[in-house]
């Protein structure tokens, strides 16, 4: 092991703990056997959406023990995204049914560029065109789900401000597609010759903003839970993940107008 992967191990090691307690108050509310609240229609989504941030934010941890810092801020924008949508679908429960009929939309844009669609799978080319009107008529398909609210618009709605959003979004979209920012993030140049060199810079600092990125709205996750499933022992293990926040961070977790 070199000497670089070893300081950067040690530094994750340095909060065991509080990662430990992360994992178990994502498991407390988003663990195997817990489910939705029957009582509450938009859960069917709500849930899922916290689910799946627990998932992303084993992602980002994984990726940052491995060294990936850049693939960590790529899973940080899903995650972001997840509680983002979570969030405001709590605050305007009647779009639930609108985030789960944009499914149709995704699926018809898989299928406007498959030769003889309505052939091939003649059923599934039906229903698509019954529910995606631009689907049938060969124009553009608009894969926004909530046409009059953009992500930030959305986060906006929700208490997160313009700063963080800049940073969760806008900076880490640099790097889902191969942009410039993505490449030259990737490399360091020679001094002797302007060479491009790979493998030199180290990604800890790509790593570090993940990491703050996804805890800080991992708990807002956990927060949000709450609302739906009152839980003392989600309670306990929340108190205590905000204080590990504060004592990694030296800030308070980004505070949203949704959430216990």
């Amino acid at each position: 092991m070199s000497a670089d992967e070893s300081t950067h191990l040690e530094g994750l090691a340095r909060y065991r703990d509080e990662l430990a307690h992360l994992k178990s108050a994502l498991d407390v509310a988003f663990g195997p056997n817990v489910r939705n609240n029957p009582n509450a229609l938009e859960d069917r989504v709500v849930f899922p959406l916290g689910v799946a941030t627990r998932d992303l934010c084993e992602e980002v941890i994984w990726f940052g023990h491995q060294g990936f810092g850049i693939a960590a801020l790529r899973t940080a924008r899903t995650l972001y995204e997840c509680v983002v949508f979570s969030l405001y679908i709590n605050k305007h429960p009647e779009t639930w049914k609108v985030y789960l009929h944009q499914m149709y939309a995704q699926w018809a844009s898989v299928l406007r560029n498959v030769p003889g669609a309505a052939l091939r799978l003649p059923q599934m080319h039906k229903d698509l065109s019954e529910n995606v009107p631009a689907y049938s008529k060969g124009k553009v398909i608009p894969l926004d789900w909530n046409n009059d609210r953009t992500t930030r618009k959305m986060a906006k709605d929700v208490g997160i401000s313009d700063i963080f959003h800049s940073l969760a979004f806008n900076y880490t979209s640099g790097f889902v597609h191969p942009s410039g920012m993505f490449l030259l993030s990737m490399f360091t140049r020679s001094m002797k010759d302007g060479a491009l060199l790979i493998g030199v810079k180290k990604q800890d600092e790509e790593w570090k903003m993940a990491a703050q990125i996804t805890h800080d709205m991992t708990i807002n996750a956990i927060r949000l839970r709450l609302k739906y499933s009152d839980s003392p022992a989600l309670w306990g293990s929340l108190d205590v993940c905000e204080k590990d926040f504060v004592a990694i961070w030296n800030y308070p977790p980004q505070l949203t107008t949704q959430g216990a």
